[in-house]
C-alpha cells in the first residue's frame, strides 16, 4: 500500500499544483526489481513495477501540460 498507493497521491497531486503552473518534472524512485524481478520478493516486485507503469503512463497523459 505505502509504496504504490503513496507515489500514486503523491502524483495526483502534484499534477494539479503543476498543472495550473503549466511546467513541472516528475520524479519517482522504483527499484532494478521491478525490471529484473527477484525470487521471494513478489509483492515488492510487483509494487516497484506498477510505479514504472504509473510514471510512464502519467508521462504520456501530462506532456501535454508541460509536465515531463
Amino acid at each position: 500500500d505505502v509504496n504504490l498507493a503513496g507515489s500514486f497521491f503523491v502524483l495526483r497531486e502534484a499534477a494539479r499544483v503543476m498543472q495550473a503552473r503549466r511546467v513541472g518534472a516528475v520524479v519517482n524512485t522504483g527499484s532494478e526489481l521491478a525490471i529484473i524481478g527477484q525470487a521471494g520478493y513478489g509483492a515488492y516486485t510487483a509494487t516497484k513495477g506498477a510505479i514504472v507503469a504509473m510514471t510512464r503512463s502519467a508521462a504520456a497523459e501530462l506532456a501535454s501540460w508541460g509536465i515531463r
